[in-house]
């Protein structure tokens, strides 16, 4: 299955027609088998505009949810700058991190 970035108006307009046979990812969620998978990233984060000073890497955390459409939730850390680049890592799963096909 593939994953399309759409904006909220278009994705709830595609799964109204599609159900749950596509995976999409909105925002920091993928649609896929009828539920919402959270997005999870890795962070470094700078002490400068430039990106030359690395102070340090934090990464997101899943925790459980009992909402049955959001199993799972990101727990974002904090990053004591504004300078950081993100790269994703994994999904969040009802059990912990997953890796979406």
């Amino acid at each position: 299955m593939k994953l399309k970035t759409l904006g909220l108006g278009a994705l709830t307009a595609v799964l109204a027609t599609l159900g749950s046979a596509t995976a999409m990812a909105n925002g920091g969620y993928t649609w896929y088998d009828n539920q919402y998978y959270p997005l999870a990233f890795s962070y470094t984060y700078y002490a400068d505009a430039a990106k030359t000073q690395p102070l340090g890497t934090v990464t997101d955390t899943c925790v459980t949810s009992y909402d049955p459409m959001y199993a799972a939730q990101v727990s974002v850390p904090y990053i004591p700058t504004a300078y950081y680049d993100e790269e994703f890592i994994y999904h969040c799963g009802d059990m912990g991190p997953v890796l979406l096909p």
